[in-house]
């Protein structure tokens, strides 16, 4: 799993950083980012075969039943069957051993997605899309099923095997549990952008153990609410305890996608390891000082310690604002005075 400063330092504020900003640091280094660029996989058009209409019938009679609004809700997320009476794209309630059988192959529609269909018919998937609400029904219904604890491997997958939540349910808290999702959602939204996310507490979709419904309150509950003394695990639960001077920054939510070095630099939402962040803060955009004194009021600035970063700002003579992020939370930001900056520091 993916880890944040375990030596959890006090953070927090925010503010933009401009390519001409200063970058600080007391046993610290700063810097900006450069975007990583995307690689898109196109797959191959798959072979084709010939099969008889008979089993193209059958095909098109399971397909336009499923596509009924009334319909059963049992449809396989991430499969699709090309129905040749309706010249569209269709949920599947079968999974693919089944067309399989009954002599159907795959292609890729126009969009993207793997369809079955008959051989006749492979050209007309490569130029056929599948409708959005074909998609979202599929998603609703695989959420539906995390939401009963029903887990397989042809609906769900893990959004990231590196990255998890972190959160308190019903009086337990839970560290870096792994988000599982909707098969083909992805990860260009956040996990939260349905509203809530699932995580389970087993390690694999063949033992996914209890599925938990995670809301973003349950993850700042986390993050704001300090362990009882008598908890000795090794977790940043409480990092930005309001008793610490934290306040959460209503313009952000919790969102896995990007981590405190990301956050610091102000670049695309990317998450980005300590030890490539301290490359970057190396580079010709960043300054690094010889302390908190070198701070001149009102320039941005990027603190960093060996595995956790934030942005600073000082604002008078005796006041600095800080403003953070720990792994997969929200940002908070808080008001220090020179000597709190000392202590933090």
């Amino acid at each position: 799993m993916r880890t944040e400063s375990k030596d959890h330092i006090e953070k927090a504020s925010k503010s933009e950083q401009s390519h001409s900003s200063t970058a600080i640091a007391a046993n610290t280094s700063w810097a900006f980012e450069d975007n990583r660029s995307a690689t898109v996989v196109q797959q191959k058009l798959q072979g084709i075969a010939n099969d008889s209409p008979q089993s193209q019938r059958l095909g098109d009679f399971v397909s336009i039943a499923n596509s009924q609004a009334d319909s059963s809700e049992e449809v396989i997320q991430g499969v699709f069957v090309y129905s040749f009476e309706a010249n569209a794209i269709h949920a599947a309630n079968k999974d693919g051993s089944y067309y399989e059988g009954i002599g159907f192959k795959t292609y890729l529609s126009k969009d993207g997605h793997t369809v079955w269909a008959n051989p006749d018919n492979g050209k007309k998937v490569a130029s056929s899309t599948v409708e959005m609400g074909v998609l979202l029904r599929q998603e609703r219904i695989a959420r539906g099923k995390l939401a009963k604890g029903v887990v397989n491997s042809d609906e769900h997958e893990i959004r990231d095997k590196e990255t998890g939540l972190s959160f308190i349910h019903e009086g337990t808290s839970y560290h870096d549990k792994l988000i599982i999702q909707a098969k083909g959602m992805g990860q260009e939204e956040s996990a939260f952008a349905l509203g809530s996310a699932f995580c389970m507490l087993g390690e694999s979709l063949g033992s996914p153990g209890k599925v938990i419904e995670v809301t973003e309150k349950m993850v700042n509950d986390f993050w704001e609410t300090p362990k009882e003394e008598s908890d000795e695990s090794f977790t940043p639960q409480g990092s930005f305890s309001p008793t610490l001077g934290y306040t959460r920054d209503e313009g952000y939510s919790p969102d896995e996608r990007y981590n405190c070095a990301a956050y610091a630099k102000g670049k695309a939402k990317l998450w980005i390891e300590p030890v490539k962040m301290h490359e970057i803060l190396k580079g010709k955009e960043y300054i690094e000082l010889s302390g908190p004194e070198a701070m001149k009021i009102g320039v941005d600035y990027v603190c960093a310690t060996t595995n956790h970063f934030w942005r600073a700002k000082k604002v008078s003579k005796d006041e600095y604002k800080t403003s953070e992020k720990n792994g997969t939370s929200a940002v908070y930001k808080r008001t220090l005075t020179a000597a709190k900056w000392e202590d933090f520091i």
